[in-house]
């Protein structure tokens, strides 16, 4: 899913992938992640605009086109 989503939205988003729990557990605390899938939206200084908790493709792809106009 991540990488469908990814690759269609690549001009309107950049995602990034992190494994909070192999190498990203202070990202995941910073950011109050407590069930995975987690896909959150930031703006340039990172304050959270949107968040998305599951495997919710439509979720997902509605968030980025809140988001981006």
């Amino acid at each position: 899913m991540w990488e469908q989503l990814s690759s269609q939205y690549r001009s309107k988003a950049d995602f990034q992938k992190l494994n909070a729990e192999e190498d990203g557990q202070a990202q995941a605390q910073k950011f109050g992640v407590s069930g995975y899938p987690t896909f959150i939206f930031t703006d340039s200084t990172g304050k959270v605009l949107q968040r998305v908790t599951g495997p919710n493709a439509d979720g997902i792809a509605q968030a980025i086109k809140d988001l981006a106009g």
